[in-house]
């Protein structure tokens, strides 16, 4: 069982170095979709799939259910739903996607039997139309804090952002789902930021009742740490969606898209400060400024004039 303890504390009672870990990152993925009616008939389908590259193949599902009423009936006519989900994480970024379409026929057949010279009659199915599914996927790595310069022990501040980049979409009969969160630990301890929440970042979206909704949301949180700690970061995220189909709305479908993508940052707050990661992934928003690039560029012409010269 982990023990809540502040980042801060932890700093003030451990300053020697520990060793770096270095296993790689574990990644993981799920779907699971239902179609059927609300009489629990249907099809059902669960895919799980964990992998220890950095890099996980994608995982998708997909079911589908078509009812038809038992012989005898006079007019074809089905109820039918379908549920698809996939879920793909590449590069320290998670991408899901989940649909549930639920679909109704025609509410009224004939009943004929002829052979004991009934008269034919109409009655309305009871059945509606339901279909779930769901994605979901967890991004585990290691952090080292490391320096070239700062003794261990030396506290260190990382600066923690992430995104969820999604689309929903549910009918008057739906709803759509997508959150994120992030948190740290290592064997003992589990990192709480200066609220005392062990989520370092929480994002959660929702669609009901015939919402449309596009929204890119980004949290900022800091983690307080020190040169030498070793610790394991852990990224989930997931979307869920559900429809139903009745005499009122016969076809409805709910979507969840964030394919688009989950994803967190690291970067540190303390000059002098770095890490490292298991996966060798940076999972830095660091990238070269326009001033940099124009003075790589010029520091590169002499050595293309040479070679046209030669």
């Amino acid at each position: 069982m982990r023990t809540a303890v502040k980042s801060a504390l932890i700093i003030s009672a451990i300053s020697f170095a520990l060793p770096a870990i270095s296993h790689a990152q574990s990644v993981s993925t799920s779907t699971s979709g239902f179609a059927g009616d609300r009489s629990n008939n249907g099809n059902s389908k669960t895919d799980a799939d964990t992998s220890s590259v950095v890099g996980a193949s994608s995982h998708g599902i997909d079911v589908s259910y078509s009812s038809n009423p038992p012989s005898g009936l006079g007019f074809d006519w089905g109820q039918s739903s379908s549920a698809l989900a996939t879920a793909n994480a590449s590069n320290g970024k998670l991408h899901l996607v989940a649909q549930a379409h639920a679909e109704l026929s025609p509410s009224y057949y004939v009943f004929v039997d002829e052979a004991n010279g009934y008269i034919p009659q109409f009655y309305s199915s009871p059945l509606t139309g339901l279909a779930n599914s769901s994605a979901s996927g967890t991004i585990i790595d290691t952090i080292n804090i490391t320096s070239g310069n700062l003794p261990n022990g030396t506290p260190v501040d990382l600066e923690i952002n992430i995104s969820l980049d999604c689309s929903l979409s549910s009918p008057p009969n739906g709803s759509a789902q997508a959150n994120a969160n992030l948190t740290f630990y290592k064997t003992g301890y589990q990192y709480l930021d200066d609220s005392g929440n062990s989520n370092f970042g929480y994002i959660q979206k929702g669609s009901n009742s015939g919402q449309i909704i596009y929204d890119f949301e980004q949290t900022s949180n800091t983690l307080h740490t020190f040169v030498g700690d070793s610790f394991t970061v852990e990224f989930d995220a997931g979307v869920s969606v559900g429809a139903d189909a009745d005499w009122m709305r016969p076809s409805n479908t709910a979507t969840a898209d964030a394919g688009n993508t989950a994803f967190f940052l690291l970067d540190s707050l303390t000059p002098g400060a770095d890490f490292s990661t298991g996966s060798g992934l940076t999972y830095s928003s660091a990238v070269p400024e326009p001033t940099s690039l124009v003075i790589i560029g010029f520091a590169a012409l002499p050595l293309m004039q040479r070679r046209r010269r030669s």
